[in-house]
């Protein structure tokens, strides 16, 4: 097996095949976002249940896009592959999607009915009312009717029509400004709620920019003070500061830091890296601590040599005030030398160990707006 399978399937699955061909440089952009849709639907809890074969076939597709792009580099195939893979993984999501808007508009479906049945129960109380109340009209024209056939009664008959009507429009003027009383004091509580909100809503937004702005200051200043601690470290010789694709990386000689073939931290090299740890703790940024040896030996002791060493590195900033959750560490043994393993010196510049500071994603404030670099 290949170095870069035996790497990959040791990271557990599609993260570590992504993060691990790095070594190549930078890869073509169908590859890159092919990785991205696929991390962004690998992790949604609904594209895992509603589309889960389409999900299996895109973590596929993404690599047999990898081997190729290890196989070939930023060939045509590569780029094929990985359009394919960003396809399917986008395909995945848009299955979860329409599943989810189908079941959606099941339950809209079932509320829409419930909805009708309770209006046309409503609208069948009402037409009994009705009913009821033109029964009670017509056995009340009835009675007056009797009533006005009788000569002695005619005047009262009258009389009491004249007082019914009067009260009726009493009643109706009565009800109307009632109605209309209650719609006033409606309009203007939702008038005040709106407002409330309103102003709920400005107060955060104000809150939240004036915190995002003390978060760029603070991360202008730190980023500020690590780039002056590592100009110094490199001013000094004994620590190489470069930028590449991966970020910031600093370089220290292995012979610096540990004894031929061993793992323990020499005496001066703890000096090193307290200088090192002082110039990263103030940044916020990912840490990747990798280890890398020369051609001599097996490729497994070269493995586990730079990995351990790796960690050892690792250990020793986590001591120094390093959070232990922003670093990880690899092992690279001798798959990545940056010199001739045919000479004395060349090999010695083969045995280092990097310490990569990743750079972030721009984010945004409140969802709202451009992002701001951090």
């Amino acid at each position: 097996m290949q170095r870069w399978k035996r790497w990959v399937w040791g990271c557990a699955g599609a993260a570590g095949l992504m993060s691990g061909c790095m070594a190549h440089g930078p890869p073509p952009r169908e590859l890159v976002d092919a990785r991205t849709a696929y991390q962004r639907v690998s992790v949604n809890p609904t594209v895992r249940q509603q589309s889960a074969e389409p999900l299996t076939e895109a973590y596929h597709a993404l690599l047999a896009a990898e081997r190729e792009y290890d196989r070939s580099k930023d060939s045509a195939k590569t780029r094929s592959l990985a359009y394919v893979a960003l396809r399917k993984a986008q395909l995945a999501e848009t299955q979860a999607s329409i599943a989810v808007a189908q079941h959606q508009r099941t339950v809209a479906a079932q509320a829409l009915r419930q909805t009708q049945e309770a209006q046309r129960r409503q609208s069948q109380a009402q037409l009994d009312a009705a009913q009821q109340q033109l029964l009670e009209a017509r056995r009340l024209r009835d009675e007056a009717a009797q009533l006005a056939e009788a000569r002695r009664l005619q005047s009262q008959t009258a009389q009491l029509q004249q007082e019914a009507q009067r009260r009726q429009e009493e009643m109706d003027r009565l009800a109307q400004a009632q109605r209309q009383q209650s719609e006033a004091s409606a309009q203007s509580q939702r008038l005040a709620q709106v407002e409330q909100e309103l102003e709920a809503e400005r107060r955060a937004r104000a809150e939240a920019e004036a915190r995002a702005n003390q978060e760029r200051e603070a991360r202008a200043q730190a980023e500020a003070q690590a780039a002056t601690a590592l100009e110094n470290l490199a001013r000094q010789g004994e620590v190489k500061v470069s930028e590449d694709a991966r970020g910031t990386v600093l370089t220290l000689s292995g012979s610096v830091l540990f004894a031929s073939g061993a793992t323990d931290l020499l005496p001066s090299a703890r000096d090193r890296l307290v200088e090192v740890a002082e110039a990263l703790k103030p940044t916020g940024n990912t840490l990747t601590i990798e280890g890398h040896t020369d051609a001599q030996g097996s490729d497994h002791t070269n493995e586990m040599l730079s990995l351990r060493r790796a960690e050892r590195v690792r250990d020793f900033l986590v001591t120094q005030g390093v959070p232990a959750g922003r670093v990880e560490v690899r092992g690279m043994g001798e798959y990545r030398p940056v010199a001739s393993n045919g000479t004395a010196e060349g090999r010695a510049n083969n045995r280092r160990v990097e310490i990569i500071l990743q750079r972030d994603e721009p984010t945004g404030i409140g969802g709202s707006g451009p992002g701001v670099p951090r």
